[in-house]
């Protein structure tokens, strides 16, 4: 599902993209991530998305979202393909709104 169609489909007002939730659910936000939980992977507490997707292909039109936020995300991808995601990220954020967040374990 492309998230714009989902963000109005919800009624969201805005669209804050939590990428790569595993098993946190944040409220207010479109939790996204790609993978089912399988016990088996302890690295993972769960999968609780809104809609499973590939974070490297956002479908969400460009200068549409509002937040991004990655917790405990960004950390599994490589320098280079880091580089990719950020650019990608960058040009779904509206205009004005050009920051995202990310949270990482020390």
């Amino acid at each position: 599902m492309e998230i714009n169609d989902y963000a109005k489909e919800n009624q969201l007002t805005s669209i804050k993209l939590h990428l790569g939730c595993g098993g946190n659910n944040l409220k207010g936000w479109v939790n996204i991530d790609n993978y089912d939980y399988d016990p088996k992977d302890t690295s993972r507490s769960g999968s609780r998305y809104d809609i499973k997707m590939d974070i490297r292909e956002l479908d969400v039109k460009d200068g549409t979202v509002d937040k991004i936020a990655l917790i405990h995300t960004i950390e599994h991808f490589v320098r280079w393909e880091t580089l990719k995601l950020l650019s990608h990220f960058y040009q779904k954020l509206k205009k004005l709104q050009k920051k995202f967040y990310s949270i990482s374990k020390k």
